[in-house]
């Protein structure tokens, strides 16, 4: 009677729990159909009408990538060439954003001046601009201020 009885009450339990998790599924159902029927409306729209819905999504989409493009196609301009530079001044080039730019300019044949405060990255980015880009040319030696350190890189 009692083992009959746990059997009766664990076969009971179970399908209390199926019918809640069915209830559930029904219930996200529910709260799903006006998306699927607001989707439904949109898509039964003349072709024309969604084309013009989409205009704005097309815009911003052609504005952001075609810049990009553009770039990625066109590559690195040779400021060398287009300015007739021999030498460019690179303000924070020991590290971040300066020192990409420092590499740039090196590898474009151009004399840098570097500069940036005195706080220990300066001299290793020199080094190491040096000793990728210099060919049998002398470095002068730092110039340090009280705010400011200062390196030619003479590329020769």
């Amino acid at each position: 009677d009692t083992r009959s009885a746990k059997i009766e009450t664990k076969i009971l339990g179970h399908a209390q729990r199926e019918n809640r998790h069915s209830r559930d599924r029904c219930d996200r159902f529910d709260r799903a159909l006006p998306t699927v029927k607001m989707l439904g409306l949109l898509l039964s729209l003349p072709k024309p009408v969604l084309l013009l819905l989409a205009c704005p999504t097309i815009l911003w989409v052609t504005a952001y990538f075609l810049p990009l493009l553009y770039i990625r196609l066109r590559g690195t301009q040779d400021l060398k060439k287009k300015y007739d530079a021999k030498w460019a001044l690179v303000t924070g080039g020991s590290t971040g954003i300066g020192r990409a730019i420092c590499e740039e300019l090196a590898k474009q044949g151009l004399n840098i001046v570097v500069v940036g405060l005195p706080d220990g990255f300066l001299e290793p980015a020199v080094k190491e601009l040096t000793d990728k880009h210099v060919r049998g040319a002398d470095v002068p030696p730092t110039n340090r201020g009280d705010a400011v350190a200062a390196t030619w890189i003479f590329r020769g």
